[in-house]
């Protein structure tokens, strides 16, 4: 298993111990058979759900099918599997590291083939979204002298297979993180250690944008209307989330008490799923609709939440810890 997957796990973990908090809420619970930990990461408009999973021999990717049943996601030769996203039709994409811990991204389609992604050049590949055309977007490095990683490209790979590599403007690191049905990309670009968060159209235009006052924005999903969410902090050390509307104005939200508040994705009518940290160090769910109105809550017997995807309908999926430190995913349907 590589660092670079260890190190997404205990990410997550370490920020599962934070929290204290919970709040009554419609769930179903997921738990891949046998295994230490579930994570859920996707949701589709059929109710797919994809993820990864912790077992006694490594890290695997999921499918949970709508009859509940689970399909184990790993790539021919893969050494620990992370599943990031599905689409409408099925296909799922993430990465996997290999027997020589390289990592690289992978496209499942719904037969259960596989297709590598490596855009060229790259020495080690992430995926960050997908769109239901099947394009994927995510970023690579390369390692340079001493065995480093260098800085961070974009890159979308077409249906046919075409790739595309961009960088913004003389930043030292484009990260790609959501791509809508037409094709337009967000993320953030980090520049002089601050991040700014983009929108880089289908002609090639990249527009920059932060928060008021930012020492740093990061955008993670972006709807068919154009229509963009993330998080950004300012001097007072507070993060909030925020909507970027297609015009280009900013409408900032805070889930009440919260620290830091984490916008993850948003679906075409204008939800927006994610999390929040609470004064005490609790970790929540948030759903902000679309009319502005923010719902919190969390898993039954859950010590915090952690919610990454949410579909067309409103569906949100996620993960939880319990008292126990046991990590499940879970689904919310209202």
């Amino acid at each position: 298993m590589s660092k670079s997957i260890c190190q997404t796990i205990l990410a997550v973990v370490v920020m599962f111990a934070l929290s204290s908090m919970s709040h009554a809420a419609s769930f179903t619970t997921i738990d891949v058979p046998n295994a230490i930990y579930t994570f859920a990461d996707a949701i589709n408009a059929s109710g797919q759900i994809i993820g990864f999973y912790v077992d006694n021999t490594n890290v695997h990717g999921f499918l949970r099918q709508t009859d509940g049943s689970f399909v184990t996601v790993d790539p021919p030769g893969a050494n620990g599997t992370i599943a990031i996203a599905i689409n409408g039709p099925g296909q799922i994409s993430g990465y996997y590291e290999d027997a020589a811990s390289v990592l690289h991204s992978f496209l499942r389609q719904p037969d259960g083939t596989y297709i590598i992604i490596d855009p060229p050049s790259s020495d080690a590949t992430y995926v960050g979204a997908m769109n239901d055309a099947g394009q994927v977007v995510g970023f690579f490095q390369h390692i340079t002298l001493h065995y480093r990683f260098g800085p961070a490209i974009g890159y979308s790979r077409g249906a046919d297979g075409a790739y595309v590599n961009f960088h913004v403007g003389t930043s030292d690191s484009t990260f790609a993180y959501g791509v809508n049905g037409g094709g337009v990309i967000t993320g953030y670009s980090v520049d002089n250690h601050v991040a700014h968060g983009f929108l880089r159209k289908t002609n090639g235009m990249i527009v920059k944008f932060d928060g008021t006052n930012s020492t740093g924005t990061a955008a993670f999903g972006i709807n068919q209307s154009g229509q963009i969410t993330g998080n950004y902090s300012e001097t007072t050390g507070i993060t909030h989330g925020f909507l970027r509307q297609p015009d280009g104005t900013m409408v900032t939200f805070d889930a009440p008490s919260a620290t830091s508040t984490n916008p993850m994705a948003i679906n075409d009518s204008g939800q927006i799923a994610g999390n929040y940290t609470d004064t005490s160090g609790g970790v929540h769910g948030l759903l902000r609709e679309a009319d502005g109105t923010l719902v919190s809550f969390d898993p039954p017997g859950s010590t915090n939440a952690f919610f990454i995807g949410m579909n067309a309908s409103g569906q949100v999926v996620g993960s939880f810890s319990d008292a126990s430190g046991n990590i499940h995913g879970f689904l919310r349907t209202e």
